[in-house]
Formats: C-alpha cells, structure tokens, sequence
C-alpha cells in the first residue's frame, strides 16, 4: 500500500532473497496442512474460512483483554448416588 500510494519500497530485495524468504514458511505450511487436516478442507477453502471468522475472533480477543474479569462461579461436583434418568436435562425443559 505504502509503495501503490508514495512510490515508496518497504522492502529493497532482490527476488532470489525474497524466495529464500517465503518459500520456507510455504512448504512448511503446505506439508502440515497435508499431513494433519482431514481431506475435507483445502488450504485456499481454508484461507478463505479464517478471513470470515478472523473479524469475529479478534472481537472476542479485544473483549478478553480491555474488559475486567467476571467471577464465575463453579458448579457443584457431588456425584448423584440416584440412578434415574433425567428427562428435563436432556430434553432442556425449563422448570
């Protein structure tokens, strides 16, 4: 942008260098996007689902990190010796 706008070169390089730059990191991302993500997802299909989320992610960080921290509070973790099934929990019934 700064170069489209003021004429201005951020990187003074020749592309041998820049090469040597990228393609590491490339090969390194391509092999392990191979290797580890189900077949489902590609790595453009990939790209495209972290642009769409990334707006929404960096929301939830901002608030993370500006907003105080809410005490929560923790749920009870007694074991029930009853041996019934709950209908209303698994049916999400409000009492």
């Amino acid at each position: 942008t700064v170069f489209m706008l003021f004429d201005i070169f951020v990187v003074k390089s020749d592309m041998i260098n820049l090469f040597l730059f990228f393609l590491p990191p490339i090969v390194m991302i391509t092999l392990v996007f191979r290797l580890y993500v189900p077949k489902v997802r590609t790595l453009s299909t990939s790209h495209v689902y972290d642009t769409f989320v990334a707006p929404i992610h960096s929301g939830a960080i901002l608030k993370e990190f500006f907003k105080a921290e809410k005490k929560f509070s923790v749920t009870d973790k007694t074991i029930n010796k009853k041996n019934t099934f709950d209908v209303k929990t698994v049916i999400m019934l409000s009492n």
